[in-house]
């Protein structure tokens, strides 16, 4: 095995971090008005696939156990895999070991599906949606998502990142999480940020070009700005 997971410190910080995700998951989870079951199957859901992503690392399929084992504060500490290994420094210096960072990734991973699932609750409240609730529900909880956003990984950091982002405009704005999960982008995978940028510049663009309220003279003016 690529890390030795069978000793006291695993055990203690790996107790610490599963009842810390247990508090949190029902707090954050009834924050997003989910009930109590839901809260529970996702987080099950989830975590089954975080323990297939640990083990298939402990045999060296992934990145993750390398970011721990070799973990130490680097040169460039604010960007891609640098930000790996320096960031698993700093939990290790906390005490925090690796099946308990792999059960912090999996809480975000668990966060992320909350979100998704929160806005298609949402979006499907209405009777003319109602027939994409399950259509939507099934793509949202995909093996593929659930497996990939599970353990020590940039992709785990990435799309948690995407989900806060979208959840910070989504509804009402929230300045604290947009610019939270833009610097989780930017350190986790900084070559995403300019995609995003013209992402959302064109979003803005084309809402405006279709503004039948808003004067052609105008429209050029705002976006050209």
């Amino acid at each position: 095995m690529a890390v030795d997971i069978y000793n006291l410190s695993e055990l203690v910080s790996s107790i610490f971090v599963f009842m810390l995700s247990i508090f949190l998951i029902f707090k954050i989870g009834k924050s997003l008005k989910l009930n109590e079951n839901e809260i529970i199957l996702i987080f099950c859901w989830h975590s089954f696939f975080a323990f297939f992503f640990m083990i298939n690392d402990l045999f060296n399929g992934h990145d993750g156990s390398a970011w721990y084992n070799r973990a130490y504060i680097r040169k460039n500490f604010y960007f891609g895999n640098d930000f790996m290994y320096s960031f698993s420094s700093v939990l290790q210096s906390l005490k925090v070991k690796y099946v308990a960072q792999n059960l912090m990734y999996n809480l975000l991973g668990t966060f992320t599906t909350f979100i998704f699932y929160t806005k298609i609750k949402e979006l499907c409240r209405y009777k003319s949606n109602k027939k994409f609730f399950f259509i939507s529900s099934v793509l949202v909880f995909l093996p593929g998502l659930m497996f990939w956003s599970s353990g020590i990984s940039k992709d785990s950091i990435t799309i948690f990142a995407f989900a806060l982002l979208y959840y910070s405009v989504n509804s009402k704005f929230n300045i604290y999480f947009f610019l939270f999960s833009l610097v989780l982008i930017l350190l986790a995978r900084p070559f995403l940020v300019p995609f995003f940028f013209a992402g959302l510049y064109l979003y803005y663009f084309f809402k405006l070009f279709f503004d039948k309220k808003t004067k052609y003279q105008k429209k050029i003016a705002q976006g050209i700005i």
